[in-house]
């Protein structure tokens, strides 16, 4: 699948709820979380996955479910996150087995204001995406990225990946032992 971007992803209602601050701080206190994909909505974020994902991909249906969690970075203390690729660690860990989830996608839902914070992507050649407001960015997990460092201010992105099977470190319950990444910042 080739990397697809929708700029202006979301109509004014869902952004003027994305633009509370109090939202964002929710998903921040929360551990990474797997929703099955015909779950009913608890909150803003699953409400618009369920009514506004489904358009990006034919294949949302076959999915069985999706992860989600925010990260943030800033420019003073958390400015990147690493290369790697979004796989089922556990999975990995516990057997080596790489396997990848179905669709990564990352979303700019709050109006941040940064300089730096690109997402890299290494396609064919490496790609680099701005972190621009109401911006989704649509990806092959196995594809490795990035974020390069933050150099002023603080970047606020909704991660969601998309699986057909549901990761291991889910299955005793919907909240992951193990973040992904960065452990996100409470600083906005």
């Amino acid at each position: 699948m080739a990397t697809k971007i929708f700029d202006n992803f979301l109509d004014d209602k869902y952004l003027d709820e994305l633009n509370d601050y109090n939202i964002w701080q929710l998903v921040a206190k929360q551990e990474m979380k797997w929703v099955d994909i015909h779950s009913e909505p608890t909150n803003v974020f699953e409400r618009i996955i369920k009514k506004e994902y489904h358009k990006i991909s034919p294949l949302y249906n076959t999915f069985k479910g999706y992860e989600y969690w925010r990260v943030t970075l800033n420019s003073f203390n958390n400015p990147t996150l690493s290369l790697h690729q979004d796989l089922d660690e556990i999975l990995e860990e516990k057997e080596g087995i790489k396997k990848p989830a179905s669709l990564s996608t990352v979303l700019y839902g709050y109006p941040h204001h940064v300089k730096g914070g690109n997402l890299q992507i290494q396609e064919n050649e490496i790609q680099e995406y701005e972190p621009k407001y109401n911006r989704l960015i649509c990806f092959d997990s196995n594809l490795h990225h990035q974020v390069l460092p933050v150099t002023l201010g603080v970047r606020v992105a909704l991660s969601v990946n998309f699986w057909t099977e549901k990761p291991i470190g889910y299955l005793n319950n919907n909240f992951r032992v193990k973040k992904r990444g960065v452990t996100p910042s409470n600083q906005f």
